[in-house]
């Protein structure tokens, strides 16, 4: 039992680790496209 639940908790590290991963680079990417929605507001004046 101690190997299974062993074995068990690697997919879900790893899974919560892509989670997190995940997370953050769709935080980047909305950041991004707030930026660049800034920029193209400043160049219209």
């Amino acid at each position: 039992m101690v190997t299974l639940n062993g074995f068990q908790s690697i997919p879900n590290f790893l899974m919560s680790k892509l989670g997190i991963f995940w997370l953050q680079i769709s935080s980047i990417q909305k950041f991004d496209a707030h930026i660049s929605w800034q920029i193209k507001n400043l160049m219209a004046r």
